[in-house]
């Protein structure tokens, strides 16, 4: 199998970098949500201290 080991290696070289590149987009996703609900967390809080002190 002197032509296809090469060409399935290639392939399985490909897939995997392709899985490793779409791994790294899921964490950087996670992180992006993660900041935004902190920051959403943190605004609500800020609301409900100036409701707070306006009441």
């Amino acid at each position: 199998m002197q032509q296809s080991s090469p060409a399935m290696k290639a392939a399985y070289e490909k897939l995997t970098a392709s899985l490793q590149q779409a791994v790294e987009s899921i964490n950087s996703f996670a992180m992006q949500f993660t900041k935004i609900k902190e920051s959403v967390e943190k605004m609500d809080a800020e609301i409900a201290a100036s409701t707070n002190k306006a009441s």
